[in-house]
């Protein structure tokens, strides 16, 4: 099934083409990415016994990109190519809008801390100077960072009451917008 199909009107036509130039320029971009990621881990592994701590964030940020890359790109891309929900249940548009929003707001709460972390490193450098102190001002705030989108998003969308109405077809002209 593929949505050229369906071609009914000339909006119909010009959905499909936005569509796929979408899913192409996601599909190039994702293989490009990767590489990146790929060089990027390389070279953290080559200077494993260099890095500092102002590179923790990074090697967190591209770690959560490499796992976002893999499992949450190819549903959207599914749904430009294919104009639908691929597979079309209620579990996994639930599943999906979770993993999404948590996979996707991790980078920003990690950039968050991220930025007070170097004023932190900059201008407090003592915080640092312990093995205890490194914990409780560097490694639990990185961890808790990354986990709370999580943790906030299973709360707001699983585990709410609210009933959700899914329309698998409507899926193409939402991703028209974006």
């Amino acid at each position: 099934f593929h949505i050229s199909h369906n071609i009914k009107t000339m909006e119909d036509q010009e959905m499909l083409q936005l569509s796929q130039a979408k899913f192409w320029i996601l599909l190039v971009l994702s293989i490009s990415s990767t590489i990146c990621v790929l060089f990027i881990f390389i070279y953290f592994y080559r200077q494993r016994k260099n890095i500092s701590l102002h590179q923790h964030l990074t090697m967190v940020l591209v770690r959560i990109s490499f796992i976002q890359m893999p499992s949450d790109f190819p549903f959207s891309m599914i749904c430009y190519h294919y104009g639908i929900v691929i597979p079309s249940s209620d579990t996994f548009c639930l599943w999906w809008t979770w993993w999404s929003y948590s996979i996707n707001g991790a980078p920003l709460f990690v950039m968050a801390w991220g930025s007070y972390e170097r004023h932190l490193l900059i201008f407090n450098n003592s915080l640092m100077n312990t093995r205890r102190k490194r914990f409780f001002f560097h490694v639990l705030p990185m961890l808790t960072v990354c986990i709370y989108p999580f943790i906030f998003y299973f709360a707001a969308i699983l585990v709410n009451s609210c009933e959700n109405f899914w329309d698998y077809e409507w899926v193409n002209k939402l991703f028209y917008f974006i």
